[in-house]
């Protein structure tokens, strides 16, 4: 992953390793020490067809430069619900100044996983009016869960 110039068949034989090693994210470590020297091999794997390698790529920039931050908000509208709540989850520790307008597309979703997510993006925008709004208005929510974790916003 370190190397330059890699061929179209390494980058495949790269995508199929992390693709068999999501359990553990020993790639994700591996990336997240060696981003800089990584980055370009994370960008096409942020393409790949397999949710397994897109959302470790996600966990894999938990960075806030701005080339991550690109490749981050990409994994928004990432077709898999899992892969897109992995992007949200690692966005909202960016703290990015849109934290509040993309909490509230978030915790309008049917997923009740992609609201817990949306919570952070409430916590990262550190609003504290805004925060007392959401956590009153998802102390409503339908499922168990996401109330009992609407209820911990501060």
């Amino acid at each position: 992953m370190l190397a330059h110039n890699l061929s179209d068949n390494d980058l495949e034989d790269i995508e199929f390793v992390w693709a068999n090693s999501s359990e553990g994210e020993l790639l994700v470590d591996y990336s997240k020490k060696h981003k800089r020297e990584c980055f370009e091999v994370l960008k096409f794997l942020a393409k790949s067809r397999n949710p397994e390698v897109r959302w470790q790529v996600y966990e894999a920039l938990d960075d806030s430069s701005k080339k991550e931050i690109i490749l981050l908000r990409g994994g928004l509208n990432d077709k898999d619900p899992y892969c897109r709540r992995r992007a949200v989850l690692c966005l909202a520790r960016t703290f990015p100044p849109d934290a509040k307008s993309l909490a509230e597309r978030f915790l309008k979703d049917e997923d009740p996983y992609m609201r817990l997510a949306a919570l952070e993006l409430v916590r990262a925008s550190k609003d504290q009016k805004f925060i007392k709004d959401v956590k009153s208005r998802m102390l409503q929510d339908p499922i168990d869960y996401v109330r009992r974790e609407a209820k911990t916003l501060k």
